[in-house]
């Protein structure tokens, strides 16, 4: 079901920053990219023409719904927790709102670190739980209800402390939308 509401879902906050977030994390993929949690295909218009472009993608409505928007997609039906790929065989890992989503965000921060040859960068925008004596104990108490609406995605997860066990070392992070969306450049040392 949230496969069929996905893009209806986030039409505000796309408008609103994450396209424009989408659009400047996604121009420096380069050479080999994987894109971790493909979803309905949001992310496919930002890529560089020069990214060599493989994607992976457990649920089958998302799947198909990506598969309409780029015929010919290299698309793996797979959970990002196991990956069914060589090591060290990519450049680039993307990961768009998906660590929230995830039922083991450590493993797929493994895998991506798997996966990515070294020197390789891991591309990566999430919302996390907002800082602030506010908005942090309101996003705590939706987290729940908005899992069981939203396929399992929590409002009130950090995914930094499963990058940092990864090994991943940080270029950049840049935040937004009052401490609620996060982008990070990453590198596997």
């Amino acid at each position: 079901m949230w496969g069929r509401a996905y893009d209806a879902a986030l039409a505000p906050v796309e408008r609103l920053c994450l396209s424009a977030a989408r659009r400047r994390l996604l121009a420096s993929a380069t050479g080999r990219t994987l894109e971790l949690g493909l979803g309905t295909g949001l992310n496919l218009p930002h890529y560089p023409p020069s990214a060599w472009l493989a994607a992976v993608e457990p649920d089958a409505s998302m799947s198909a719904r990506a598969r309409a928007r780029r015929p010919g997609l290299r698309l793996v039906r797979a959970a990002a927790e196991a990956l069914p790929l060589k090591a060290s065989c990519f450049d680039t890992v993307v990961a768009t709102l998906v660590l929230c989503s995830v039922k083991q965000p450590a493993e797929v921060a493994a895998e991506a670190f798997r996966v990515l040859r070294p020197g390789g960068r891991f591309l990566l925008l999430e919302h996390v739980r907002p800082p602030g004596r506010l908005l942090s104990p309101l996003f705590a108490a939706a987290a729940p209800a908005w899992a069981v609406v939203a396929g399992g995605c929590r409002l009130d997860r950090d995914p930094w402390p499963a990058l940092a066990a990864a090994g991943f070392a940080v270029e950049t992070v840049e935040t937004g939308l009052r401490g609620i969306v996060k982008v990070w450049t990453l590198r596997k040392p």
